[in-house]
Protein backbone atom coordinates (compact mmCIF):
# COMPACT_ATOMS: atom_id res chain seq x y z
CA UNK A 1 0.00 0.00 0.00
CA UNK A 2 1.18 3.49 -0.71
CA UNK A 3 1.08 5.86 2.24
CA UNK A 4 -1.48 8.63 2.21
CA UNK A 5 0.25 11.89 1.40
CA UNK A 6 -1.72 14.99 2.17
CA UNK A 7 -0.34 17.97 0.30
CA UNK A 8 -1.08 21.31 1.86
CA UNK A 9 -3.11 23.48 -0.46
CA UNK A 10 -2.73 27.21 -0.33
CA UNK A 11 -5.85 29.29 0.03
CA UNK A 12 -5.75 31.99 -2.68
CA UNK A 13 -8.44 34.06 -0.94
CA UNK A 14 -6.42 34.78 2.20
CA UNK A 15 -3.43 36.51 0.54
CA UNK A 16 -5.78 38.51 -1.68
CA UNK A 17 -7.70 39.66 1.38
CA UNK A 18 -4.49 40.53 3.19
CA UNK A 19 -3.24 42.54 0.22
CA UNK A 20 -6.64 44.23 -0.03
CA UNK A 21 -6.54 45.20 3.63
CA UNK A 22 -3.04 46.56 3.09
CA UNK A 23 -4.25 48.71 0.17
CA UNK A 24 -7.18 49.90 2.31
CA UNK A 25 -4.95 50.88 5.24
CA UNK A 26 -2.35 52.59 3.06
CA UNK A 27 -4.94 54.32 0.86
CA UNK A 28 -6.86 55.63 3.86
CA UNK A 29 -3.64 56.89 5.41
CA UNK A 30 -2.64 58.65 2.18
CA UNK A 31 -6.03 60.35 2.00
CA UNK A 32 -6.16 61.67 5.56
CA UNK A 33 -2.45 62.31 6.11
CA UNK A 34 -2.19 63.89 2.68
CA UNK A 35 -4.89 66.39 3.65
CA UNK A 36 -2.90 67.27 6.78
CA UNK A 37 0.52 67.49 5.13
CA UNK A 38 -0.72 69.45 2.10
CA UNK A 39 -2.13 72.09 4.44
CA UNK A 40 1.06 72.31 6.48
CA UNK A 41 3.77 71.95 3.82
CA UNK A 42 4.10 72.68 0.11
CA UNK A 43 2.95 70.31 -2.64
CA UNK A 44 6.27 68.48 -3.00
CA UNK A 45 6.97 67.89 0.68
CA UNK A 46 3.32 67.23 1.46
CA UNK A 47 3.09 64.47 -1.15
CA UNK A 48 6.40 62.92 -0.08
CA UNK A 49 5.53 62.86 3.62
CA UNK A 50 2.00 61.56 3.03
CA UNK A 51 3.28 58.62 0.94
CA UNK A 52 6.06 57.81 3.43
CA UNK A 53 3.70 57.97 6.40
CA UNK A 54 1.05 55.88 4.62
CA UNK A 55 3.66 53.26 3.69
CA UNK A 56 4.83 52.99 7.29
CA UNK A 57 1.28 52.86 8.69
CA UNK A 58 0.03 50.27 6.18
CA UNK A 59 3.03 47.98 6.62
CA UNK A 60 3.12 48.29 10.39
CA UNK A 61 -0.57 47.47 10.83
CA UNK A 62 -0.55 44.51 8.43
CA UNK A 63 2.67 43.06 9.81
CA UNK A 64 1.26 43.24 13.35
CA UNK A 65 -2.21 41.95 12.48
CA UNK A 66 -1.35 39.14 10.06
CA UNK A 67 2.20 38.15 11.07
CA UNK A 68 2.63 39.43 14.65
CA UNK A 69 5.87 41.04 13.49
CA UNK A 70 7.35 44.51 13.35
CA UNK A 71 9.32 46.37 10.71
CA UNK A 72 12.12 43.81 11.00
CA UNK A 73 10.01 41.57 8.73
CA UNK A 74 9.65 44.21 6.01
CA UNK A 75 12.75 43.24 4.03
CA UNK A 76 15.11 46.08 4.92
CA UNK A 77 17.93 44.46 6.93
CA UNK A 78 20.58 46.83 8.27
CA UNK A 79 23.62 44.82 7.21
CA UNK A 80 26.47 44.87 4.73
CA UNK A 81 24.36 43.14 2.12
CA UNK A 82 21.80 45.91 2.33
CA UNK A 83 24.53 48.56 1.96
CA UNK A 84 26.00 46.75 -1.05
CA UNK A 85 22.63 46.35 -2.75
CA UNK A 86 21.78 50.01 -2.12
CA UNK A 87 25.08 51.11 -3.68
CA UNK A 88 24.52 48.79 -6.65
CA UNK A 89 21.06 50.27 -7.17
CA UNK A 90 22.38 53.81 -6.93
CA UNK A 91 24.98 53.06 -9.57
CA UNK A 92 22.40 51.64 -11.96
CA UNK A 93 20.03 54.56 -11.41
CA UNK A 94 22.80 57.10 -11.96
CA UNK A 95 24.00 55.35 -15.12
CA UNK A 96 20.52 54.96 -16.64
CA UNK A 97 19.50 58.60 -16.13
CA UNK A 98 22.89 59.85 -17.33
CA UNK A 99 22.64 57.74 -20.49
CA UNK A 100 19.22 59.17 -21.39
CA UNK A 101 20.24 62.77 -20.79
CA UNK A 102 23.69 62.57 -22.40
CA UNK A 103 22.19 61.08 -25.57
CA UNK A 104 19.94 64.13 -25.82
CA UNK A 105 22.63 66.65 -24.86
CA UNK A 106 25.37 65.26 -27.11
CA UNK A 107 23.07 65.09 -30.15
CA UNK A 108 21.97 68.71 -29.68
CA UNK A 109 18.39 67.75 -28.81
CA UNK A 110 18.81 69.34 -25.37
CA UNK A 111 20.87 72.17 -23.89
CA UNK A 112 21.76 73.24 -20.36
CA UNK A 113 20.64 76.85 -19.85
CA UNK A 114 20.37 79.11 -16.78
CA UNK A 115 17.14 78.46 -14.92
CA UNK A 116 14.48 81.14 -15.35
CA UNK A 117 13.96 83.06 -12.11
CA UNK A 118 10.45 84.35 -11.43
CA UNK A 119 7.98 84.79 -8.60
CA UNK A 120 6.69 81.27 -9.23
CA UNK A 121 10.22 79.86 -9.53
CA UNK A 122 12.59 81.90 -7.33
CA UNK A 123 16.35 81.52 -7.23
CA UNK A 124 17.65 78.48 -5.36
CA UNK A 125 19.44 79.02 -2.04
CA UNK A 126 21.87 76.71 -0.30
CA UNK A 127 19.24 75.45 2.14
CA UNK A 128 17.06 74.19 -0.71
CA UNK A 129 20.14 72.72 -2.37
CA UNK A 130 20.67 70.55 0.70
CA UNK A 131 17.02 69.88 1.49
CA UNK A 132 15.66 68.77 -1.88
CA UNK A 133 17.95 65.72 -2.34
CA UNK A 134 16.98 64.57 1.16
CA UNK A 135 13.31 65.04 0.31
CA UNK A 136 13.76 62.98 -2.88
CA UNK A 137 15.41 60.24 -0.81
CA UNK A 138 12.42 60.17 1.55
CA UNK A 139 10.16 60.04 -1.50
CA UNK A 140 12.00 57.06 -2.98
CA UNK A 141 11.99 55.25 0.38
CA UNK A 142 8.29 55.92 0.88
CA UNK A 143 7.24 54.74 -2.59
CA UNK A 144 9.38 51.61 -2.43
CA UNK A 145 8.12 50.62 1.01
CA UNK A 146 4.56 51.27 -0.17
CA UNK A 147 4.78 49.32 -3.44
CA UNK A 148 7.40 46.69 -2.57
CA UNK A 149 6.27 46.13 1.02
CA UNK A 150 3.69 43.86 2.64
CA UNK A 151 1.12 43.70 -0.16
CA UNK A 152 3.60 42.89 -2.91
CA UNK A 153 5.57 40.40 -0.82
CA UNK A 154 2.44 38.47 0.17
CA UNK A 155 1.42 38.18 -3.49
CA UNK A 156 4.96 37.13 -4.39
CA UNK A 157 4.99 34.42 -1.75
CA UNK A 158 1.60 32.98 -2.63
CA UNK A 159 1.30 33.42 -6.42
CA UNK A 160 4.84 33.68 -7.77
CA UNK A 161 6.87 36.30 -9.60
CA UNK A 162 4.82 37.65 -12.51
CA UNK A 163 1.35 37.48 -10.90
CA UNK A 164 2.80 39.72 -8.18
CA UNK A 165 4.99 41.96 -10.33
CA UNK A 166 2.58 42.91 -13.13
CA UNK A 167 -0.35 44.26 -11.07
CA UNK A 168 2.02 46.03 -8.67
CA UNK A 169 3.85 47.69 -11.57
CA UNK A 170 0.52 48.74 -13.06
CA UNK A 171 -0.56 50.29 -9.76
CA UNK A 172 2.77 52.14 -9.61
CA UNK A 173 2.05 53.65 -13.01
CA UNK A 174 -1.54 54.53 -12.11
CA UNK A 175 -0.39 56.23 -8.91
CA UNK A 176 1.65 58.66 -11.05
CA UNK A 177 -1.18 59.20 -13.53
CA UNK A 178 -2.45 62.41 -11.83
CA UNK A 179 1.03 64.00 -12.08
CA UNK A 180 1.20 67.15 -14.22
CA UNK A 181 1.69 66.70 -17.99
CA UNK A 182 1.36 62.89 -17.87
CA UNK A 183 0.97 61.09 -21.21
CA UNK A 184 0.30 57.51 -22.23
CA UNK A 185 4.01 56.96 -22.89
CA UNK A 186 4.85 58.48 -19.51
CA UNK A 187 2.36 56.10 -17.89
CA UNK A 188 3.83 53.11 -19.73
CA UNK A 189 7.39 54.03 -18.72
CA UNK A 190 6.41 54.67 -15.11
CA UNK A 191 4.61 51.32 -14.96
CA UNK A 192 7.75 49.83 -16.51
CA UNK A 193 9.79 51.29 -13.66
CA UNK A 194 7.29 49.75 -11.24
CA UNK A 195 7.79 46.34 -12.84
CA UNK A 196 11.58 46.81 -12.82
CA UNK A 197 11.68 47.79 -9.14
CA UNK A 198 9.57 44.74 -8.28
CA UNK A 199 11.99 42.54 -10.22
CA UNK A 200 14.85 44.21 -8.36
CA UNK A 201 13.29 43.04 -5.11
CA UNK A 202 12.92 39.53 -6.51
CA UNK A 203 16.64 39.51 -7.31
CA UNK A 204 17.84 40.85 -3.96
CA UNK A 205 15.00 39.95 -1.57
CA UNK A 206 15.38 43.33 0.06
CA UNK A 207 13.87 46.75 -0.60
CA UNK A 208 17.25 48.48 -0.49
CA UNK A 209 18.15 47.58 -4.06
CA UNK A 210 15.05 49.17 -5.66
CA UNK A 211 15.37 52.14 -3.30
CA UNK A 212 18.89 52.70 -4.62
CA UNK A 213 17.79 52.54 -8.27
CA UNK A 214 14.77 54.77 -7.66
CA UNK A 215 16.77 57.43 -5.82
CA UNK A 216 19.74 57.27 -8.18
CA UNK A 217 17.50 57.91 -11.19
CA UNK A 218 15.63 60.80 -9.55
CA UNK A 219 18.77 62.42 -8.13
CA UNK A 220 20.56 62.41 -11.47
CA UNK A 221 17.55 64.01 -13.21
CA UNK A 222 17.55 66.64 -10.47
CA UNK A 223 21.26 67.41 -10.89
CA UNK A 224 20.85 67.79 -14.66
CA UNK A 225 17.91 70.15 -14.16
CA UNK A 226 15.29 67.90 -15.79
CA UNK A 227 11.67 67.59 -14.67
CA UNK A 228 10.87 64.52 -12.57
CA UNK A 229 7.53 62.85 -13.30
CA UNK A 230 5.99 66.15 -14.33
CA UNK A 231 7.35 68.06 -11.31
CA UNK A 232 9.75 70.95 -11.86
CA UNK A 233 12.46 71.08 -9.19
CA UNK A 234 15.62 73.18 -9.50
CA UNK A 235 18.66 73.22 -7.19
CA UNK A 236 21.63 73.87 -9.50
CA UNK A 237 20.60 77.13 -11.15
CA UNK A 238 20.46 75.34 -14.53
CA UNK A 239 17.75 73.50 -16.38
CA UNK A 240 17.40 71.53 -19.58
CA UNK A 241 15.95 73.26 -22.64
CA UNK A 242 14.63 70.82 -25.23
CA UNK A 243 15.27 71.10 -28.95
CA UNK A 244 13.21 68.11 -30.02
CA UNK A 245 9.71 66.67 -29.87
CA UNK A 246 8.08 65.36 -26.66
CA UNK A 247 8.46 61.83 -28.06
CA UNK A 248 12.22 62.11 -27.49
CA UNK A 249 12.33 64.54 -24.59
CA UNK A 250 9.23 63.61 -22.63
CA UNK A 251 8.09 67.21 -22.82
CA UNK A 252 7.04 68.84 -19.56
CA UNK A 253 6.70 65.45 -17.88
CA UNK A 254 10.45 65.02 -18.17
CA UNK A 255 12.63 62.26 -19.64
CA UNK A 256 10.45 59.58 -18.03
CA UNK A 257 7.90 60.34 -20.75
CA UNK A 258 10.32 59.77 -23.64
CA UNK A 259 10.92 56.83 -25.93
CA UNK A 260 14.62 56.93 -24.96
CA UNK A 261 13.64 56.02 -21.42
CA UNK A 262 11.67 53.07 -22.82
CA UNK A 263 14.84 51.76 -24.46
CA UNK A 264 16.99 52.43 -21.39
CA UNK A 265 14.44 50.62 -19.22
CA UNK A 266 15.04 47.47 -21.26
CA UNK A 267 18.81 47.87 -20.88
CA UNK A 268 18.37 48.48 -17.17
CA UNK A 269 16.30 45.31 -16.81
CA UNK A 270 19.06 43.31 -18.53
CA UNK A 271 21.62 44.84 -16.16
CA UNK A 272 19.51 43.87 -13.13
CA UNK A 273 19.14 40.35 -14.53
CA UNK A 274 22.90 39.94 -14.93
CA UNK A 275 24.04 41.79 -11.82
CA UNK A 276 25.47 39.91 -8.86
CA UNK A 277 23.76 40.96 -5.65
CA UNK A 278 23.71 39.88 -2.02
CA UNK A 279 20.66 37.64 -1.71
CA UNK A 280 18.93 38.52 1.56
CA UNK A 281 16.38 36.66 3.66
CA UNK A 282 13.01 38.41 3.41
CA UNK A 283 10.74 37.14 6.18
CA UNK A 284 7.45 37.27 4.26
CA UNK A 285 8.85 35.59 1.16
CA UNK A 286 11.52 33.21 2.52
CA UNK A 287 11.13 32.49 6.23
CA UNK A 288 7.31 32.55 6.28
CA UNK A 289 7.13 30.24 3.26
CA UNK A 290 9.38 27.70 4.96
CA UNK A 291 7.31 27.86 8.13
CA UNK A 292 4.14 27.14 6.18
CA UNK A 293 5.58 24.26 4.14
Amino acid sequence: MTPDIVEKKRDPIQPLLQSGVYVLFAGTAVFFLGWVFFNVFNLLLGSILSVLAAALVGNFLCLRIFEDKGFEALGMPLNRGGAYNTAAGLGLGFAAATLVLLLLLLTGRAHEVPAVVSAASPAVNWREGLFVPVALLLGAVGEEILFRGFGFQVLLREFGVWPAILPTGLLFGLAHGPNPHATWLAFANTAGFGVLFCYAFVKSHDIWFPIGMHYGWNLMLLLFGADISGIKIRITGYEIQWNTTPLWSGGQYGPEGSVLTTVVLILLALAVWKMRLVRQQAYLVDVRRREES
